[in-house]
């Protein structure tokens, strides 16, 4: 059985894909903070108010991040569908139009350990997307789960 950090405790056991038998996870130490541990997937989601821009962002990031041999998937959503798509993401990259709209994204976002960031004004120039990847990337490295930058 694995050695808890002070502080921790046991709180249950899952099986991981791929990661032998089972796992103890503790407070605080979630499923999806080991998946990307073990390198496993990450799933963004960009938004915007109709989809139509968010799609070609998400194509560009994706494309960004297979190019240089990363696991991402990308996909594109509404507004109105974000209640529903928080649970199967990791990041949410959040279209400039809905700055209005970010700290209620960013709530809902906190329940499920969802990071948020707010796309700059000029995002839809990052033709190759990897100035969208590299935003991505940072969020990941830097910041706690439903933090906005």
């Amino acid at each position: 059985m694995p050695r808890l950090c002070a502080g921790e405790r046991r709180v249950g056991r899952t099986n991981i894909p791929g990661g032998g038998k089972s796992t103890w996870l503790s407070a605080g130490r979630t499923l999806r903070t080991i998946e990307k541990e073990k390198g496993r997937s990450m799933r963004i989601l960009v938004v915007c108010g109709a989809g139509a821009s968010s799609t070609f962002v998400a194509q560009r990031v994706r494309r960004a991040a297979h190019e240089r041999g990363l696991d991402y998937s990308a996909s594109a959503g509404t507004a109105r569908s974000l209640p529903i798509d928080l649970d199967a993401v990791d990041v949410v990259l959040v279209g400039p139009h809905l700055a209005d709209d970010v700290e209620r994204i960013r709530r809902d976002a906190t329940t499920r350990g969802v990071t948020v960031v707010l796309l700059p004004d000029d995002i839809f120039a990052d033709l190759s997307g990897v100035r969208t990847l590299a935003l991505v990337e940072d969020a990941m490295r830097v910041r706690q789960p439903a933090d906005t930058i």
